[in-house]
Order: C-alpha cells, then structure tokens, then sequence
C-alpha cells in the first residue's frame, strides 16, 4: 500500500522525536494529543475531503494539560457529554424517545458547525448551541448563559459581576434552581466544553495524502524514495501544511491499473492547488534508453520520445485529470535514477492541498480575516 510504504519512507529520513502516523480513521483526532512536536499524518487520498474538518479538531483539541485526563477530556467525549446532559434535562418535558431523538439531530448539527467554523461556532453566532445574554444596571451586570432547546433558549444558570470584574471562560455561574428540571449536569458539561475550545498553535502538522493506480512496490524504488524525501526536506513552515502525491503509471499497457478515480477521491481532487509539479520517470523499455542518440542528450531527450508522452497524456486523459485545477503551471521534474530501472513507466503529481487555514490571517470570533 502507498501509504504504509510512505509512513515507512519517513520514519527512515525524520527524526525519532517526530511523529509519523498512518490515519485509518477520519475522526481519529485524538491521537494528535497524545505527544507534541512535528506530526507527519499520512492519509489515502479520500480522507483529503475532510482535511478542514480534521485541522478544525486538532486546532480545537483538548486543552487538559495531564496526560491521564486527556482521553477523557477531548473534545469528542465533551460533546457528547453535553448532548446526553441536555438530552437528560429534555426527557423531563417530552420523554425518553423524543428526546433522545432531538439529541441526534442535536449531534448532526454540532458536526456541520464544527466543519463550518469550528468548536468556536458552539457558543458565538446565529446556530450557536449555547450563549451568553447581558443585562445591566448601575452597580452590576448579569450575565445569562442560556441553552438552545427544542422550543428556543433557556436560561439555565446566570453570574453577576460588579463592573469591570472579569471572568474566564464559564466560572462563576450558578444554575437556575427550579422544582421540575436540574440544570447542575448541563452547566457543569458546557464549561469543560468551552474550557477545550481554546485554540493551540505549539505544534506543526504535515497532512500527506497519497494515491497510486498500481501497488506501490511495482514502480521504481528511487523515484518514490526521491519524491517523498523532497517533500521532508522542503515541507512548508505553516502550523498546518498538505501534499498529495498521485503515483501513475503510464506504459501502453496498463490492464493492470485502475481506470478511475471514485466519486469521493473525485471531490478530493477539488482541494488541491495548481504550481505543482510532475515528475517523469520512463522505464528502461522506453525509446530514451534504447535509442543510443537519445541516450547520449538524456534527460531532455525524454520529452523527445514520443511514444512515451504519448503514453502519459492518454493516461491522464483517461483518469479525467485534464481539467483538474491541480494540472494547471505543473514545473516538470525528471527522475534521473538508473540504477535500479524497472519496465514501468510513470509519473508523479504532487500538489499542494487547501487546508481550510490562512497562515498569515488573524481569527476573530472564528472568522478568518485577511491582515
């Protein structure tokens, strides 16, 4: 498999400080907390489409310094906390069934926020879960932490400061005492909730996505060795940074090799910039290392063979490349590795990827705005 052989690759060349991890799941984000650093994640090309969604919850993870309380700390566990609690104040009203079925709704719609704005989301703007109302007079201000239930916001527990007294977080408030319904479980969820949605910036990402339309160990150990290594040695500096590498082969004969992309690493294939580059590698059967003229004015004489870019351009037409945004101001790289030539010929896209992240912007309620 390219990624297993990728994570391999990097785990040779990097330091052992580093963290280098296969990722099966696309909500396995908890794992990032577990050590700090730089973090290679290597993923199948499919899970690009939710790359945002990914960084948003590393971005977000929890904030509990102890390593025995982080497990149970994340922001996974939190919200779900959060939905049994109200779920819990809920059934009261209308029962377990009815509860427990808005407590589903409750989770889709905390998942789509979470994509949208992030963790943030929850407690600032118009689908906001939870929020905070003023009131004020002339020696005091109340504020009001109030819940979005099924029938609108209620108030569930209130704090009063005298003016210019401040407050972290959610400290401070005390639940509305009613004879029906327990707020304590609800309140005391929504504060280590907001507690692990503060933004960490320490650590440095490297999300690398990898695709090949035949088994890895089929094409030249050099060339993938070679590519993979020029990512390490020149990866971004940005907290967040992401490649795809595409691995194609493009021999006349390709019965062997997949025809097409699926429909989820179709939209993938959106997120990804243009200013790549290709890299060419024909294998020894080519015209370049046949043809003793050519292989006298190697390696410019690769574009010279015929047969072989005709061979690449038919392959990327098949696989619907053409009109990509990733082909687009391709540089063009050429593997010069001998040694170890193979018959296959291939090709190398590798692509910068949208992370969702503007390095240089400055994020005010969750919004990012350009400085």
């Amino acid at each position: 498999m390219v990624v297993e052989r990728i994570v391999s690759l990097i785990r040779e060349i990097t330091s052992k400080a580093n963290t280098v991890t296969k990722m099966d799941s696309e909500r396995e984000f908890s794992i990032f907390s577990q050590s700090a650093g730089i973090h290679y994640v290597v993923s199948e090309l499919e899970q690009l489409v939710s790359l945002p969604l990914r960084i948003r919850q590393i971005q977000y993870q929890s904030a509990i310094n102890d390593e025995n309380d982080r497990e149970k700390f994340n922001l996974d566990y939190c919200i779900s906390d959060v939905i049994s609690s109200a779920t819990n104040v809920l059934s009261v009203q209308i029962g377990d069934d009815e509860s427990k079925k808005w407590g589903g709704g409750l989770y889709q719609k905390i998942s789509m926020i979470l994509a949208g704005r992030g963790p943030v989301g929850l407690f600032s703007g118009e689908n906001a879960i939870s929020r905070i109302t003023f009131e004020d007079n002339n020696t005091q201000s109340v504020e009001n932490l109030e819940f979005r239930f099924p029938l609108g916001w209620t108030k569930i527990a209130e704090r009063r400061m005298r003016h210019g007294e401040s407050r972290t977080f959610l400290e401070g408030f005390e639940v509305m005492q009613t004879n029906s319904t327990n707020y304590d479980k609800l309140l005391t969820s929504l504060q280590v909730l907001k507690q692990n949605t503060v933004l960490h910036g320490g650590d440095k990402f490297h999300h690398i996505f990898a695709w090949s339309d035949r088994p890895i160990a089929e094409f030249q150990k050099s060339l993938v060795d070679n590519v993979v290594k020029s990512y390490v040695r020149n990866a971004g500096h940005n907290q967040h940074n992401s490649k795809l590498f595409l691995f194609i082969s493009t021999n006349s004969d390709t019965t062997k090799s997949r025809k097409e992309f699926t429909e989820r690493e179709k939209i993938a294939l959106k997120r990804c910039f243009q200013d790549g580059v290709i890299y060419f590698a024909p294998g020894k059967s080519e015209k370049v290392f046949r043809d003793d003229i050519m292989k006298l004015s190697r390696p410019d004489s690769i574009f010279d063979d015929r047969s072989f870019v005709t061979n690449v351009d038919e392959r990327i037409t098949t696989l619907g490349l053409k009109n990509q945004r990733l082909m687009s101001a391709l540089q063009e790289a050429i593997h010069e590795g001998v040694s170890d030539l193979n018959q296959l010929s291939a090709i190398v896209i590798s692509s910068d990827c949208w992370t969702g992240t503007w390095s240089e912007s400055k994020e005010i309620d969750g919004e990012q705005v350009m400085s």
